[in-house]
């Protein structure tokens, strides 16, 4: 906008006498502009690179997390594995500890029945 308006006023006041003042410092100005343009260029470029790198980063470790997951779920299979199994063995564990109670308890009421029978054997002499 600055240089159009001050081609403008240069066409406005030399349209007649070109003055080359005026045409220099526009072209001054304009190759200015161009060689700021030219930098931003570049510095816009190099941070495209930078992010590009960091995005190929990020991809790269959201592979290997991706990776870290799959090994994790496979560790986590077997150990989900591993608890039925144990959890069968500690159903069969208390099954049979159930018997075992029964046993006692059919054990200790023979043994107070054989008391009770000597205990009779003994009243009767």
């Amino acid at each position: 906008p600055k240089q159009l308006a001050k081609f403008n006023q240069w066409m406005r006041t030399s349209w007649k006498m070109p003055d080359r003042s005026n045409e220099d410092a526009l072209h001054k100005d304009l190759r200015h502009s161009l060689t700021r343009a030219g930098r931003e260029m570049e510095h816009l470029r190099g941070e495209l690179l930078s992010s590009k790198q960091l995005a190929s980063k990020c991809v790269d470790e959201a592979k290997n997390a991706r990776e870290r997951c799959v090994g994790l779920e496979e560790v986590l299979s077997v150990k989900d594995a591993e608890i039925d199994e144990r959890e069968r063995e500690n159903a069969k564990l208390l099954f049979l500890m159930g018997r075992w109670e029964q046993d006692l308890a059919n054990a200790e009421r023979e043994i107070d029945a054989m008391k009770n029978v000597r205990t009779l054997s003994d009243r009767q002499y």
